[in-house]
C-alpha cells in the first residue's frame, strides 16, 4: 500500500491533537469571587460551530480520497484543519501561560491521550489487513508509511504549491472563527447537532478511511468487477461506524481516565508498532500471508516456446496471478557483478570521456561468461528496466550452451540502470557510448522504454534547449518537452547508432512494445477471482502511438540497425497473448515481462547472442 498523503495524515494528527473543542473552551478562568461572593463567569465557552468547521474540513478530504475526480481539490481541507489547530492550540497556550499553569509535561500528556489511542488501533488494524491481503512490495511500502506515521513524519513526494486559490478556504475558515458562534451560518449550520458530531469524530474518520480505501481498491482494482462492499462510498460508511465506536468506546474513555499509567502505556504501544513496522519493512515476505502461501506453490509449467504465440490466453489461477506479481525484480542475482576495474566500468565512469563523473553503484553492470571476449566475442546490452527484464533469457542461453558443451558462447555485458535512458537528454547516454567505443563489441542491443522519457506536450514555440528536455524525473510527463526535443533525441540516436555500424558493430534495437494498464495481473484479480480483460490488439496500439513508432523505426532503418520486437513472442497474430497455455501471466506489471516468461520464451533475443559470436 503506497500512501500518497502521508503529509496529510501527519497534518490531521497535528491539528486534531487538541482536546475536544467542548472540553477545550469550557475551561473556567481562575476562581475569582465577585463582591457578592459568586464565582466570576467563565471567560471561555464551548463553541460547537468550531466542531462543525471540522466537518467542513474533513468531508472534502474523504470525498477526494474516495472519488479523486469528483472533488480534485478536496485535499485543501487539511489546510482548514491547520487553521483550527492554530486557533485552539494558541488559545490553550496563552490561557495556561496567563494562569501560570503551563508545563510541557501536561501539554504533551494531553496530546498523547488525544492522539495515540486511535492511532494505535488504526495502525494495528492496517498492519493486520496488510498481512492478510498485501504482497511483499506493497506491504513493505505500507510498513514504511506506518513507521513514518509513528514518528509523525511527512511523505513529501512532490512540492507543487497549490496556488493562491488555497488562501480562499483558509482565510474563509479564519473569518468563520472570527465571526463567532452567533453568526448566522455558524449558528444555524455549523452548530447543527449532526454537523457537530461529525466534527468531533473527524480525527477518527481521517485515520480510518484512508487505509480502508487503499486496501479495498488494491484488492478490487477494477470498478466493473468490484463487489458492493468494496465501493468507496460503502467503505466511507464503514469508516464512519468504526470512527463512532473508536471515539465513544476508546478515545473518550481514555481521555477521561485518571489512571497514571495511561500515558506511558500509550507511548509504549506506539513504540512497539514502530518496531514491528520496521521489521515488516525489512522482511515483508515473512509477514504476508499471500507470500507465505506462494512459497509452497508449484513452479510454473513450461510450454514449448515455438507454440506459445499460437495459444490463446488461458485464465490464470489466483496463485498464478499472485506469483506473477512478484516474478519481477531487478534480477540482482542474474549474472556476475562487473569488477570495478574492468573496461566496462572504467570506460563508463572516466570523466575525460564525457566531461563529468557518472555515478556507479556496485552490481549495476552485470557480466555473463566473463573473460571470453577475445576468443568468443562480446555483446553489450544497454537500456533501462526493460534491459533488466531481459537478463533471465541471456542467463538461460548461457546455461544451455554450458550444458551442451558450447565453448564459443560470447561474453555478455548488461548495463540496465546507469544506462537509463540511452537518449541524449541524459549524461549516461554519452558515458555508455564512450564505453562501447572503447571496448568495441561485436554486437550492441539497445532496449529503452521510450514512453517513460518522451511526452511531447510542451509549447511548440519554446526555444529548443541545448540538451533536450527528457521526461524521466519521477516518471512524470514533462510540460517543457515539445516535438523539437523529441526530434533532437531521435537525430542524435541515429547519428550514434550509425557510428557504431560504421565501426563494424552489429546494432540491434528493441521496438516499443504494446502496453496497457490492464495487462497487469493485479488488474485481473478481484478478491479471490481472476478475470482476464478483453484482448488487446497490436494494430490499435500501432495506430494510437504512430507519433512515436514511426520515428523510432525510421531511426533504426537509417542507422542500418536491426529492429526486434518482443511482442513477436507474446502475440497470436494481431492479438496480444496475456498468459501462456498453462495460464501463467506474460507480464509482471504493465510493460515488464515476468522473469519466467523472459527466461523461457523471449526467443527474439537469441539472434543477438548469435550475432556477437566470433566466426
Amino acid at each position: 500500500m503506497h500512501v500518497n498523503h502521508r503529509a496529510s495524515l501527519a497534518a490531521a494528527d497535528d491539528d486534531d491533537d487538541v482536546l475536544a473543542t467542548g472540553q477545550l473552551l469550557s475551561d473556567h478562568a481562575p476562581d475569582a469571587e465577585t463582591k457578592k461572593g459568586h464565582a466570576a463567569p467563565p471567560t471561555h465557552v464551548y463553541r460547537p460551530d468550531i466542531d462543525g468547521l471540522r466537518t467542513l474540513a474533513v468531508v472534502p478530504v474523504l470525498v477526494f480520497h474516495a472519488y479523486p475526480t469528483l472533488f480534485p481539490g478536496g485535499f485543501i481541507g487539511v489546510d482548514v484543519f491547520f487553521v483550527i489547530s492554530g486557533f485552539l492550540i494558541s488559545g490553550i497556550l496563552f490561557k495556561e501561560h496567563a494562569r501560570g499553569k503551563f508545563t510541557y509535561t501536561s501539554f504533551y500528556e494531553r496530546r498523547v491521550r488525544r492522539i495515540f489511542p486511535t492511532l494505535i488501533i488504526v495502525l494495528s488494524a492496517t498492519l493486520w489487513l496488510g498481512y492478510l491481503y498485501l504482497m511483499a512490495p506493497k506491504l513493505q511500502a505500507m510498513a514504511a508509511t506506518i513507521f513514518a506515521g509513528t514518528l509523525f513524519a511527512a511523505n513529501l513526494q512532490h512540492r507543487a504549491f497549490p496556488g493562491f486559490w488555497a488562501l480562499l478556504p483558509t482565510v474563509g475558515a479564519t473569518l468563520l472563527i472570527a465571526a463567532g458562534p452567533r453568526a448566522p451560518f455558524n449558528h444555524h449550520v455549523l452548530s447543527h447537532a449532526a454537523v457537530v458530531y461529525i466534527g468531533k469524530i473527524s480525527y477518527c474518520l481521517y485515520l480510518w478511511h484512508w487505509p480502508l480505501l487503499v486496501i479495498t481498491k488494491d484488492r478490487y482494482p477494477m470498478v466493473a468487477t468490484r463487489p458492493f462492499f468494496a465501493e468507496p462510498w460503502v467503505v466511507l460508511v464503514i469508516s464512519f461506524v468504526l470512527s463512532v465506536a473508536t471515539y465513544e468506546d476508546v478515545e473518550m474513555r481514555l481521555r477521561r481516565s485518571k489512571h497514571k499509567y495511561i500515558t506511558p502505556v500509550l507511548v509504549l504501544g506506539v513504540v512497539c508498532i514502530a518496531a514491528f513496522a520496521a521489521a515488516v519493512h525489512a522482511n515483508p515476505a515473512d509477514f504476508s500471508m499471500i507470500e507465505i502461501g506462494l512459497k509452497n506453490a508449484a513452479a510454473p509449467a513450461l510450454v514449448d516456446a515455438s507454440v506459445l504465440a499460437s495459444n490463446a490466453s488461458a485464465t490464470p489461477t489466483l496463485s498464478q496471478a499472485q506469483q506473477a506479481m512478484k516474478d519481477f525484480g531487478w534480477n540482482e542475482g542474474t549474472g556476475e557483478d562487473c569488477p570495478r576495474d574492468s573496461p566496462y566500468i572504467t570506460n563508463l565512469i572516466r570523466p575525460a570521456n564525457f566531461g563529468h563523473q557518472v555515478n556507479y553503484f556496485s552490481g549495476e553492470v552485470k557480466v555473463i561468461n566473463p573473460g571470453h571476449e577475445k576468443d568468443n566475442g562480446l555483446l553489450v546490452v544497454l537500456g533501462d528496466s526493460h534491459a533488466d527484464m531481459s537478463k533471465p533469457r541471456f542467463v538461460k542461453l548461457f546455461e544451455d550452451a554450458t550444458a551442451n558443451n558450447d565453448d564459443k558462447f560470447p561474453t555478455i555485458v548488461i548495463n540496465s540502470w546507469s544506462a537509463r535512458p540511452l537518449l541524449s537528454c541524459r549524461a549516461e547516454y554519452f558515458a555508455n557510448l564512450a564505453m562501447v567505443h572503447a571496448v568495441k563489441p561485436q554486437a550492441v542491443l539497445l532496449i529503452v522504454h521510450y514512453f517513460q522519457y518522451m511526452h511531447p506536450g510542451g509549447p511548440s514555440d519554446r526555444p529548443r534547449n541545448d540538451i533536450p528536455a527528457c521526461c524521466y524525473d519521477d516518471y512524470l510527463p514533462c510540460d517543457e518537452q515539445n516535438m523539437d526535443d523529441v526530434n533532437a533525441m531521435w537525430a542524435s540516436l541515429k547519428d550514434e547508432l550509425t557510428k557504431l555500424h560504421e565501426m563494424g558493430i552489429k546494432v540491434f534495437v528493441v521496438n516499443q512494445s504494446p502496453e496497457y494498464e490492464h495487462m497487469n495481473p493485479w488488474a485481473w484479480v478481484s478478491g479471490e477471482t481472476v478475470i482476464l480483460p478483453t484482448p488487446f490488439r497490436k494494430s490499435v496500439f500501432n495506430r494510437d502511438f504512430q507519433w512515436l513508432l514511426d520515428p523510432l523505426h525510421a531511426t533504426v532503418k537509417a542507422a542500418n540497425a536491426t529492429l526486434i520486437d518482443y511482442a513477436d513472442n507474446y502475440s497470436n497474430g494481431d492479438e496480444i497473448t496475456l498468459t501462456d497455455a498453462q495460464g501463467y501471466p506474460v507480464f509482471a506489471f504493465t510493460q515488464h515481462l515476468t522473469a519466467h516468461f523472459s527466461r523461457n520464451y523471449l526467443t527474439v533475443v537469441d539472434q543477438v547472442v548469435d550475432a556477437a559470436r566470433l566466426a
